[in-house]
């Protein structure tokens, strides 16, 4: 079959220079590297919103000290933590130890300090463990960042007992983060749809329990549902009953691993799984269904990291794979920096061509309302502009009152004229950035040209000047004639790149600046309702549109009109009216027009009414055509109440699309850290020809890797050549979105906590304290949240190039082959009918676009060989199906259910089939194949005792069950063979206490010897080993 390469084969050869976007909670650039087996430029971030409390700085460094020792021996002298900046938030007192921030950031930590994630942690801040938050769907691609909460860190005394030493909890969430590595255990919380604790192994013929490795000794527990546990009825021959949990006996004498199977109490698991490893005390379990076989295709933890460049051993650089190396202290420096107010200076291309299409009128637009509205009060603006050489319009500039915004606004220059040398725009900017202080630090550069740079190798040594004094560059690239080097000069320095074409419809560069202002509190933080461009055709005379506000924002909600008319006078009316029927128009205080600016600005005092409002453009002028500029805005209500939010970006980079990983779309939704689930994104990518509009989804398939997470995702196959490609995603409430909350007995999250099996056993539950914490096996409930507000929302997702294409690529060729299946589930076995159920997400034709022509299902009694040779393994066909159809697959997103025939044996008692699927487009592109998934059919099912107590005219086992399966007729009989059983040893206890009184009242002697009272006949427990 196809490897990967050929599902995006279009794409290979697409050199994709991206920035890849990091949001407040979204992916970055990492900062990290190792070298000579150190790892520097590690960022962790206090949130702005966290209370101050400065002894969560000291717990940071503990945490990682502990982590680093725990690392370097973990990676067998690999690697260990060398360098670690703590960066405090400006809403902490300054100190005179915190140093200038340099270039961390918030937004690139790899560490965040913040408030708790219901998905992660439903029982609320004080069952939050720390969680490493994943983005894109794959093995060994690193995480968004690791979330720790101040509650857990402060609380170290109590917790470590659950979880280990906090040092060796981040070395297992560092996994996850740096080297894309999954969780080895059944995992209730990100896995919640899917999880088993137990499986049938057909090599070994008996039931196994999920671990890694398979020498743990554990528990086999049952909860009662009331928290009171009894041993599992079982064995490893027949499996145990249904809901049967493990945890492992105090003592564990024959295993060192795995990291990532967690328990980290014990000090004995100080190894990462290795499927080659000597010692079979961390050897990899590559059969259990766990997450790190999901979705690593069954490798272990050292196989995915053996290919991490942190160690992967290349041709080009034999000895830069950090071989083993003896360090004496591996005691991490700490710099503990404190973030400043935000200093930008705005550097504007006014060279000639940027008169094309009326760009340097829609750039000094957009340039006043980012100072007029957009940027946060506090914040310090300067402006530079630049043709053939810079220019110093204004100095630093404090944003301190609306005069103060007028007043600088007024500055903005609007003319086009002279060649174009971007670095003489950046020198100035970094000389504004080193006056105010000497200390440019932390300072950021908005750069926005359209034309190509007459300078190069000048523009080249100021990128590096900018990268030595720790200022970031954020380009917009205005037009596809935009200089590429723009895309260097935003990564180099840890920026992003946005797009802004000569489309009527384009509003990047508004959006671009919007977006430049996240990572600052969310207080002080403008949300943007809604960006629009009007084109009033000659004649037209009116054009409305509604705006709905929610109770999460209100203040200073800003309605900002641009008009591109010709001639002088004003040429637009413009009428907003509130929810309960207030009208602003031009007889309001808050009315203010520019006619030489061209714009319109109205400002709604106090909080602005929740609800819909709606805006009406009159036109004034009807013997011309002419653009309108339209962009609402707001900011939180007020203190304490965390407003939705969206923030969105592209992935992807050269190495991704060489390496067969295609270009992904992503949205995240939230409040606070909240996950808003269930709302309607849409994601509009200008390219260098039509607009393209993408539906994303949250629900764990295609590029999305986690089921209702609040993270929106879609790949995008639909490039048509060379150029700038940008993002613009709008999020509105349809009726159905959900803001998710703590819920009562919902599953904790993070690394999984250990309980004392003893401890369980003898019902001592009150020695685990007043946690709030659900115990093993209790009961899943649905995740739990509450309706979200009506709500609209605009964000950029940033921008990518594409600056070569292969030879002979054709945007007209197919062959692009349909998405992975990453959500393939069985859901039943029938012994009766010998056919097993199967549901799964249609993929799409080019990866989750559009319809796939077929399915090829195979099935094997190996993992391994469905992995490995897959051609060789039976395959399913159509005249097997006895539900849905192979030829005929439903779009993507739709969940298909096919059930088919497999041969199994009449007198078989157990076994298990293992399934794997993927689809084919109709010109015989072929997908990757899905998650290996097994189908156990069981004969027979152990009844929980509980079950047997209660039986009256129900039968204690039901007649199929998720990946089991029993013939019913047999069970039947069984279950009530089994009670006819009970009722006859009730029996005989009675005869055999009347005949023991009978014997006492006669003087007679006790029987008991000989004659033993009958119990109810438990299986011992077989532990594995």
């Amino acid at each position: 079959m196809a490897e990967y390469f050929r599902v995006c084969l279009s794409l290979v050869g697409l050199t994709l220079f991206v920035w890849v976007l990091r949001t407040e909670g979204l992916i970055k650039s990492s900062s990290i590297r190792l070298e000579n087996n150190e790892y520097k430029g590690i960022v962790v971030a206090i949130h702005p919103d966290e209370a101050e409390n400065t002894e969560i700085i000291d717990i940071i460094k503990g945490v990682f000290t502990n982590g680093s020792s725990y690392l370097y021996n973990a990676t067998k002298k690999r690697a260990f933590f060398e360098e670690v900046t703590i960066l405090i938030p400006e809403t902490w007192s300054d100190h005179p130890f915190y140093t200038s921030p340099g270039s961390a950031t918030l937004n690139g930590a790899d560490v965040i300090i913040a408030g708790y994630n219901p998905r992660f942690a439903p029982d609320g801040e004080n069952s939050a463990a720390p969680y490493t938050k994943h983005l894109e769907a794959g093995c060994g691609k690193q995480a968004l960042y690791i979330h720790m909460t101040s509650y857990f860190l402060q609380n170290y005394r109590v917790l470590q007992e659950y979880y280990g030493d906090y040092g060796r909890v981040l070395v297992h969430e560092w996994g996850h983060y740096r080297w894309g590595l999954f969780n080895e255990y059944p995992d209730v919380v990100t896995d919640r749809y899917n999880v088993e604790y137990f499986y049938y192994s057909d090599s070994n013929r008996i039931w196994e329990p999920v671990s890694c490795s398979n020498r743990w000794r554990l528990q086999y527990l049952k909860n009662n549902l009331n928290n009171v546990y009894r041993v599992c009825n079982g064995n490893e021959q027949e499996g145990y009953e249904i809901g049967c949990v493990t945890q492992p006996f105090p003592e564990q004498p024959f295993v060192s691993g795995s990291i990532m199977h967690s328990y980290l109490n014990f000090p004995q698991v100080v190894n990462f799984c290795d499927s080659d490893a000597d010692d079979p005390s961390y050897l990899h379990n590559s059969e259990a269904p766990t997450k790190q076989n999901k979705w690593c295709d069954g490798k272990s933890s050292w196989e995915v990291m053996r290919e991490h460049p942190d160690f992967k051993v290349l041709r080009s650089k034999p000895d830069n794979n950090n071989p083993p190396r003896e360090v004496d202290d591996v005691t991490p420096t700490f710099h503990v920096v404190r973030s400043r107010p935000a200093r930008v200076v705005l550097v504007l291309d006014t060279s000639g061509s940027m008169s094309t299409h009326d760009r340097h009128l829609k750039l000094a637009d957009a340039a006043r309302t980012y100072i007029l509205s957009v940027a946060p009060l506090g914040t310090s603006v300067g402006i530079v502009d630049f043709d053939i050489s810079g220019k110093i319009v204004s100095r630093l500039t404090e944003l301190t009152s609306d005069q103060v915004r007028t007043d600088l606004s007024n500055q903005v220059p609007q003319d086009a004229d002279g060649g174009t040398c971007i670095g003489c725009g950046l020198e100035e900017a970094l000389r504004i950035l080193t006056a105010a202080d000497g200390n440019a630090d932390g300072g950021k550069i908005m750069l926005i040209t359209d034309g190509q740079d007459g300078e190069p190798d000048f523009t080249e040594q100021m990128k590096v000047d900018c990268i030595e004094n720790n200022v970031i560059i954020d380009s917009i690239a205005f037009s596809e004639n935009a200089e590429p080097n723009l895309v260097d000069l935003s990564t180099s320095t840890g920026g992003r790149l946005f797009l802004q074409t000569d489309n009527r419809n384009s509003t990047g560069i508004r959006d671009a600046f919007a977006a430049s202002t996240e990572g600052t509190s969310e207080h002080e933080r403008p949300v943007e309702l809604s960006s629009e461009i009007k084109t009033f055709a000659t004649g037209e005379r009116e054009h409305w549109k509604s705006i709905y506000i929610d109770e999460t924002i209100g203040r200073s909600t800003t309605f900002d009109f641009t008009y591109f008319s010709t001639g002088q006078g004003s040429a637009l009316d413009v009428i907003i009216t509130s929810p309960s029927g207030v009208t602003f128009d031009r007889t309001s205080p808050s009315y203010l027009e520019n006619p030489v600016f061209k714009k319109i600005t109205i400002k709604i005092n106090d909080i602005a009414e929740h609800g819909s409002w709606e805006y009406l453009l009159r036109n004034q002028i009807t013997d011309q055509s002419y653009d309108v500029i339209a962009t609402v805005s707001s900011f939180p209500s007020k203190e304490g109440v965390s407003p939705i939010l969206v923030s969105s970006f592209l992935s992807g980079s050269p190495d991704d699309i060489m390496k067969n990983k295609p270009f992904v779309a992503y949205a995240e939704v939230k409040q606070g850290f909240f996950p808003v689930i269930r709302a309607t994104v849409i994601a509009t990518i200008e390219t260098p020809g039509d607009p393209v509009e993408l539906n994303l989804y949250d629900t764990g398939a295609g590029a999305d890797i986690t089921k209702d997470d609040g993270i929106y995702s879609r790949y995008f196959t639909q490039f048509i050549g060379l150029g700038f490609y940008g993002m613009k995603v709008r999020v509105e409430n349809n009726g159905e979105a959900i803001i998710l909350k703590p819920s009562v007995r919902s599953p904790y999250s993070g690394v999984d906590m250990y309980f004392n099996p003893e401890i369980l056993l003898a019902g001592n539950l009150s020695e685990f304290g007043n946690l709030n914490i659900t115990f093993p096996g209790a009961p899943l409930k649905e995740l739990e949240g509450v309706p979200a507000p009506n709500f609209t929302r605009g964000v950029s997702g940033g921008a990518a190039r594409i600056s070569n294409v292969p030879e002979g690529w054709s945007p007209e060729a197919d062959t692009v082959a349909p998405n992975k299946i990453t959500d393939l589930e069985v859901v039943n076995a029938s012994v009766d009918a010998k056919s097993i159920t199967v549901t799964f997400t249609a993929p799409g034709d080019d990866l989750d676009f559009g319809n796939a022509h077929h399915y090829v299902l195979h099935w094997s009694k190996s993992p391994h060989e469905l992995r490995n040779n897959l051609t060789s393994c039976p395959r399913i066909h159509q005249n097997n199906v006895t539900e849905g159809n192979l030829s005929s697959p439903a779009p993507f997103g739709i969940k298909e259910v096919i059930t088919f025939l497999v041969p199994l044996p009449e007198d078989v008692e157990t076994m298990s089939f293992m399934i794997g699927v993927y689809a084919v487009d109709d010109v015989d592109n072929e997908g990757v194949i899905s998650n290996i998934e097994r189908a156990t059919f069981r004969r027979y099912i152990p009844p929980s005792f509980e079950d047997l107590e209660t039986t009256t005219e129900q039968p204690a086992l039901e007649t199929t069950t998720k990946k089991e399966s029993e013939t019913s007729s047999n069970k039947s009989l069984i279950v009530w063979l089994s009670v006819l059983i009970i009722l006859v040893i009730v029996v005989v206890i009675v005869i055999t206490l009347l005949v023991a009184r009978y014997h006492k009242r006669k003087g007679g002697k006790s029987n008991s010897a000989y004659f033993s009272v009958p119990t109810e006949k438990v299986e011992t427990e077989k532990v594995s080993v």
